[in-house]
């Protein structure tokens, strides 16, 4: 704790006194974002901020409460029956955490090397006979391309969300989103939209056409890329205020994890997770949720103590804590303590079922909102069938010949989603591998005795789910869940399809 003191207060230090240094790229991409913006209007005490400076401020300081405001319900009338009226709430693409940065590094382009749709600036693609080693290294100079431009150019594909925001947010590149003011309010609901407006018009930017949202140049014809920025007039204290501040967002808005995390707080659904019951201080901020101060356990013994978590199937006790609850030998008398008399009961983790229809093909909502589960609340916690095949990642995948030429063919390489999880494909029930049709049945016996606390259909857009009938029968509408990932918005039949069995219905493209 000393030490990050005191590594703060020198960077204060520094940002006070050596006004010149502050100005350099390095300086731009090392200091915390607070202190520029405090020497950023120190500064400017000498003169007044610019119109557009105060419009970048108070777009960015109301980034939680625009994202609060665009994720509300989007109603819409049924065309059939005008009694009828459908609550679509939306939901965005996410990344894994892994790939979004802490600090904002060293600019050397202004400009990212990629432009989407154009093949000849697609440098990073994988090749047929690359090694999966060679794939890995291609997803990480494409990533540090994107870290080392100001901006990136991105715009609407098939449909508003798109992968490639999230990569640039997440990189410290600012993106250049060229139509983003012509995006609907049940689209982005979780983007910084207003910001991304205001981004268009930052200083440097001299010339933006030719692409999509932007008008040709009269002097050049309509499919004319015409994009000029002078990194000079790059204003490099706001360029670090801004990227950090959507990094942080970032961070906090948009990984798997918090997609996941808005998706059960939409529901209703207390979020409590595996975490350390206990630690070296007896802190009882190990509960979830509130972590408020629970009465210490009285187990008589540390058999009994240890029968209370495997109670419940696929408890995360940890086999360090197992072994010492088993034995009953090994350890200080003070750690033992601690293990017999936490300062907090063990939260309970909750369970969640994932059902979707395909295995193989991709499907980036899916994909990345199941990445989101699994991380949030652990493996064991989310049961998930059909099981995701191009999420999935094992030890002996490095040895396969064919894995790099099944991964070239994804959908954007797998960049970013592709194979991110370290777990087996294998379905078990926690004391081995079980076929297939026997593993169904064992779900159904699980569904009809409550054992998940919410369900979740994923690609509803391209079937009905596997047990549907089954979860919809022993479930109440409230702790169901379906996800419309489709690039376009869902037809009044398909939202009415699922609005019999389900209370919430998040959709990518609500409007």
């Amino acid at each position: 704790m000393a030490s990050k003191s005191g590594r703060t207060a020198g960077l204060l230090a520094i940002s006070v006194i050596t006004t010149v240094s502050f100005l350099t790229q390095e300086a731009c991409a090392l200091l915390p974002r607070d202190t520029t913006i405090r020497q950023y209007i120190r500064n400017a005490k000498q003169r007044k901020l610019t119109s557009y400076e105060q419009s970048l401020f108070r777009v960015l300081g109301a980034m939680e409460s625009d994202v609060i405001a665009q994720t509300q319900p989007v109603l819409r009338v049924s065309s059939s029956d005008k009694n009828k009226t459908f609550a679509m709430h939306p939901i965005t693409f996410s990344i894994p955490a892994k790939h979004v940065h802490d600090t904002v590094q060293p600019k050397a382009r202004a400009l990212g090397t990629v432009v989407p749709g154009d093949w000849s600036t697609y440098a990073f693609l994988p090749r047929k006979g690359h090694t999966p080693q060679q794939l890995a290294q291609l997803e990480r100079d494409y990533y540090v391309d994107m870290q080392r431009s100001f901006f990136g150019l991105t715009w609407k594909k098939a449909g508003w969300d798109c992968l490639r925001h999230l990569e640039l947010l997440a990189s410290g590149c600012l993106p250049l989103f060229t139509d983003i003011a012509d995006a609907p309010r049940g689209v982005l609901a979780l983007y910084p939209k207003r910001v991304l407006k205001l981004l268009l018009e930052f200083p440097g930017i001299r010339k933006l056409s030719g692409v999509p949202g932007r008008p040709s140049s009269s002097s050049s014809p309509t499919d004319q890329r015409e994009v000029e920025i002078n990194e000079e007039e790059i204003n490099l204290p706001l360029y670090a205020i801004a990227v950090n501040a959507l990094l942080e967002f970032t961070r906090n808005r948009l990984t798997t994890e918090a997609v996941a995390a808005h998706v059960l707080r939409r529901m209703g659904v207390p979020i409590t997770r595996p975490k350390l019951w206990y630690d070296a201080e007896g802190d009882s901020s190990c509960c979830l949720p509130g972590r408020r101060r629970k009465r210490r356990s009285s187990y008589a013994d540390a058999g009994s103590f240890a029968s209370a978590f495997r109670a419940r199937r696929g408890s995360l006790l940890s086999a360090a804590v197992a072994i010492e609850l088993s034995t009953n030998q090994a350890g200080s008398s003070e750690t033992k303590s601690r293990l017999l008399y936490p300062a907090c009961s063990p939260p309970t983790p909750i369970r969640i079922l994932f059902l979707s229809l395909e295995r193989d093909e991709v499907d980036y909502m899916t994909d990345t909102l199941l990445h989101g589960f699994k991380a949030l609340l652990g493996d064991a916690n989310v049961v998930d069938y059909h099981r995701r095949s191009v999420l999935y990642n094992t030890p002996e995948t490095l040895f396969e010949r064919d894995w790099a030429p099944k991964r070239s063919k994804q959908y954007g390489s797998g960049f970013s989603y592709g194979k991110s999880m370290l777990f087996a494909m294998d379905l078990s029930d926690g004391d081995g591998e079980v076929e297939q049709d026997h593993f169904e049945e064992l779900l159904r016996v699980d569904i009809a005795g409550h054992a998940f606390d919410a369900i979740i259909f994923g690609l509803v857009h391209r079937g009905e789910p596997p047990l549907l009938k089954e979860v919809c029968s022993a479930y109440p509408r409230e702790r169901v869940a379906a996800v419309h990932g489709h690039d376009r918005p869902p037809s009044d039949d398909e939202l009415a399809r699922y609005d019999a069995y389900t209370k919430y219905q998040f959709v990518r493209e609500a409007y």
